[in-house]
């Protein structure tokens, strides 16, 4: 599937050139690290369910089937508020500031799931397992979108692109999980590289009115960022 994902972002080099490409594979790749974060905490929801492997697959393919509808709907309403109101990318960029902030150590959104499973079961103490275990998936495809869809608008304004990058990264969730879900707690340093994208792409958007950063310098810039904060972690 993240193969699939790359090989996809061709279709924008033929029909639209090459700063659409770079434009898609910077979202698609954005979006895929980002989601790594979002299958950790998937994690930690199946812990404390105690949620078997069978139960897990069912979770997640409902969960990405919302993620998918969800992402699209957010990104179609964040693109039309970016288009009509200017102050907007005020407003995302500081969502994705304080985003930043969370993951820095001012919070740990990590910390707030085993809250929203105690809440969950608290409310529908009769509600059959399996669907207690998909709210609390879908629950966290929403916060998450919040973090994600401001992300990709701050890379391209082409909703085609913006979508399509999305989908392309939430359609290998489930795969990326079963591959990961024993290594996460390796990789040492990704919330805080995390983080530093999240703030850099965030204060792009706060400052674009200043400050024009080209597609090629936003691309190295983040995979700077990510290359120090996985040099960082094997180093650990």
């Amino acid at each position: 599937m993240v193969l699939g994902g790359v090989l996809f972002g061709f279709f924008f080099l033929i029909t639209k050139g090459t700063e659409a490409f770079v434009q898609y594979e910077t979202a698609f790749t954005l979006e895929k690290l980002l989601s790594v974060d979002n299958l950790a905490v998937m994690a930690a929801i199946f812990t404390a369910f105690k949620a078997d492997e069978k139960m897990q697959h069912r979770a997640l393919n409902w969960g990405i089937t919302g993620a998918v509808v969800f992402r699209i709907l957010f990104i179609m309403l964040g693109a039309e508020a970016l288009e009509r109101f200017s102050f907007m990318n005020l407003v995302f960029g500081g969502l994705l500031v304080f985003s930043a902030y969370k993951m820095l150590g001012g919070e740990d959104s990590h910390n707030e799931e085993p809250a929203m499973v105690a809440r969950i079961k608290r409310i529908a103490p009769n509600m059959p397992m399996i669907i207690m275990v998909i709210v609390a998936v879908e629950l966290t495809d929403i916060l998450f979108a919040i973090d994600s869809v401001p992300a990709v608008l701050s890379v391209t304004d082409d909703r085609m692109i913006a979508i399509t990058s999305n989908i392309a990264a939430v359609l290998g969730l489930r795969a990326l999980f079963f591959v990961l879900k024993d290594g996460m707690d390796k990789i040492k340093y990704l919330n805080q590289t995390l983080a530093v994208v999240l703030a850099f792409v965030g204060f792009k958007m706060v400052a674009h009115t200043w400050i024009h950063i080209g597609t090629l310098t936003n691309v190295a810039i983040i995979a700077v960022i990510f290359a120090v904060g996985v040099f960082a972690s094997l180093r650990k």
